[in-house]
This record gives structure tokens, sequence and C-alpha cells, in this order.
């Protein structure tokens, strides 16, 4: 699904994946993500029994087809995520699922569900398509949204890729998101092979965030809600066993180590949410059965998003780089802290 505004990677997408293209069908309204995929999702061609539309601002793996074909074998009714977010709460989770060596997450529908390559079963594609018809595209111009109420309603089962099968490419957005942040995945499965076997994690215990600069904890609500909440700082420390002193002592050779590129202040404070975050991370492995984590390069870039996320915008991440091969390894020690104490 594409813009004449952005014709030309969208011809070069459907070229690497033999896709057909569908154009808004109003170019000159105001941007709709809606309006377009209610279109695109209408157009299972006959004989087929799944349907997979791709955003044109996305760029595919080696193995976007071998992974999607063992998946619908496995479980040909589920709807499947091919990409997930870096700072978005399913990216969190996801994290979680990539260093614990899964391959599928059941993603949350309290979060939006990423429509940038998705899979459906064609009964499914048609039935979200006429729901998608039904909205006013210029009040409801969004098809995340749509999409996660759309499912959680209709009762569908889903499963999001992680690694992500796409990534998502840096156009300037036409919905108006550029202000929002870093829009990566949380890693991107490229050219590397796939696993011998797929592993999918159903849920888990807490999710572990780190945006804007500051280290969160999404828990249940301990009020008998169904939907979660962001813990506050005082019982996020207690969940994970640390008081804010253990924090600082555990951040504090760091100061001294690292290259500062903000001021001491500033940098001392990314420092300890980088490493409260880290040991979240370690804590939340731990929860769901991980005894340790092999560090690999997929596993490294998941990481690596974790710190971006943190920086939150790709000004702050560019001042930051030269001290990436250190904070990655800062890291990866605070996520083996939380592993021990999980």
């Amino acid at each position: 699904m594409t813009h004449p505004r952005r014709a030309e990677p969208a011809r070069r997408l459907a070229e690497v994946t033999g896709a057909d293209l569908v154009v808004d069908p109003d170019p000159d309204g105001p941007p709709s993500a809606l309006r377009t995929a209610a279109v695109a999702w209408s157009r299972c061609p006959e004989g087929t029994t799944h349907h997979m539309v791709l955003q044109d601002d996305v760029w595919p793996s080696t193995q976007l087809w071998p992974a999607v074909e063992r998946a619908l074998a496995r479980d040909p009714e589920r709807i499947l995520a091919l990409y997930q977010n870096l700072a978005s709460w399913n990216g969190a989770r996801a994290r979680v699922a990539v260093l614990a060596g899964y391959s599928w997450l059941v993603p949350t529908l309290q979060d939006y569900f990423p429509t940038l390559a998705v899979v459906m079963p064609c009964a499914a594609a048609h039935l979200f398509a006429k729901h998608a018809e039904a909205f006013d595209p210029v009040r409801e111009r969004d098809d995340d949204q749509v999409l996660a109420r759309f499912l959680s309603q209709g009762g569908y089962r889903t499963a999001m890729s992680i690694p992500a099968m796409v990534e998502h490419q840096e156009l300037p957005s036409l919905s108006g998101y550029d202000h929002v942040g870093i829009r990566r995945s949380v890693c991107f499965q490229g050219e590397t092979a796939l696993p011998e076997q797929d592993r999918v994690l159903d849920a888990l215990p807490a999710w572990p965030m780190f945006v804007a600069r500051q280290s969160m904890l999404k828990a249940p609500s301990r009020l008998g809600r169904e939907r979660w909440q962001v813990m506050t700082r005082s019982a996020h420390l207690r969940l994970v066993g640390l008081t804010w002193q253990q924090v600082r002592d555990a951040a504090g050779d760091a100061v001294s180590t690292v290259d500062l590129v903000e001021r001491r202040s500033k940098s001392r404070r990314f420092l300890n949410e980088t490493w409260l975050a880290g040991h979240t991370l370690g804590w939340t492995l731990a929860r769901i059965g991980a005894e340790s984590v092999v560090r690999d390069g997929l596993r490294d870039d998941a990481v690596k998003t974790y710190l971006e996320a943190g920086l939150c915008y790709q000004g702050p991440v560019d001042l930051w780089q030269r001290n990436f091969p250190f904070l990655l390894d800062f890291t990866w020690g605070a996520i083996e802290h939380g592993l021990r104490a999980g």
C-alpha cells in the first residue's frame, strides 16, 4: 500500500517482493493510512488462502517468505505482525522474547497492532477491509489502532515475529509522525538464517521499557482491572529487588569511564536509568525461566535499540554514538545482574 509521493520506494519494494501496488484512492485528500488499508486488504486474489499487506516504507529480510510459510504451516489461523517498534510496549515485550531465544511472541492488543507488514487469512482480511471502510478516513486516519480493536473484538489469535522480518526505512512520515522519535525495529532479521525451530512466547509477568531516558516497568493492575499499568518508581525498585542507592552505586563508576558528551549531571542520570533498565530487563528474563543469555549479533542489536529507545531521538543517539561499545557492555552487565537477582 502506497501513496504517489512514495512511488519510487514502493516500486522497489514491489520488485523485491513480487507484490502488487495499491495506491491511496484519494491521494489529494488528507493523509489516511486507513483509507488505503481498506482497499489493500480487500485485494486477496481468487484461490489464495492468506494475504500480506506491506507498507511502502519497509524493507524485507531475505528470510521473510520462509519465516511466514513456516509460521502459517504451524498455525494457519493466526494473524501475523512482522515488525515491532523499538520504543513500543510490544517492542519492549519482543526484546525480552528475542533475548530469551524465542522467534514469535503473542502481542498485547493493549498496544497498537503494528501494520507495516501483516499477514491475515483471506476471510479475516476481507472482514477487516469492510470494517475499515466504515470509518471516516479523516477522523480515523491510522490503521494500526483500528486493527488492534478489530482483532480484540473478534477474538483473533495473533503472533509477532521477533526479530522483525521487515525494517522501517527512514522516509518522511506521510501521517505526521516524524516528531515521535526513532521508528526502527527492536532488531531486524536481515540475512541472518532462521533458527532450526520456532519458539512462541505466550505471556510475560511484566514489560520492561526504556524510553525518553526513563526506565519503566508495566505490570498487571493490583486493583483487579484487566489493563496493565506503569509502576511507580518505588514499586518498580521493590519488585526488582533494588534501592535507588544501589542503582547510583552500580552506575557511578561508569561516569568516570565513559567519554561524557553531555553535562556531567545529565550523563549520570542517563547512566543511572540505563543500569536500572538493564537490570529490569535481566530480572524479567529470569522470571520467564532464562538462566543465562547468549550474546550474539541479533541480541546485541536488541540491546542497542534499548539504548536508542532510551535516548529516544536520533540527535542524542548520534551524540552518544562513540560511547555505544561501552554502553552495550555496561547494559549487558546490568542484564546479567538482573538475571542473578531474579
